[in-house]
């Protein structure tokens, strides 16, 4: 064996987490949150109805357009899911849940959807 060489398999050696400014890669790297992850527009509280997600901001940013141009409050939000990031395309600032409930039912039959969500703004 050649001196200084280290057994096959043995893991590479990495400095002291505190010496450590990389940032990780690979299948356990956790991504960055996004840099703007609201629209402008959005409630900083109260309730609103989740119409849509999407993983590309320009399919949400263009649902938010969509809606806004139909005179909704319409906005995005991002989320971390699973280590994916999701473009939630809004409608709010409801002041109590059972007004955001009672305009969801509203936005179903306008929209003709029915499967959109009541949750916490933005």
């Amino acid at each position: 064996e050649l001196a200084g060489a280290e057994a096959p398999g043995a893991p590479e050696p990495r400095p002291p987490d505190s010496a450590s400014t990389e940032v990780p890669a690979g299948p356990d790297a956790v991504p960055e949150p996004p840099a703007a992850p609201l629209s402008e527009g959005a409630p900083t509280h109260g309730w609103a109805i989740q119409v849509a997600a999407y993983e590309d901001p320009d399919q949400a940013d263009a649902e938010v357009e969509r809606l806004s141009g139909q005179g909704y409050a319409a906005y995005r939000t991002a989320a971390l899911v699973a280590g994916r990031t999701w473009h939630r395309v809004r409608i709010g600032g409801y002041d109590s849940r059972e007004d955001a409930e009672a305009a969801r039912e509203a936005l179903q039959d306008q929209l003709g959807v029915t499967d959109l969500i009541v949750a916490r703004a933005p």
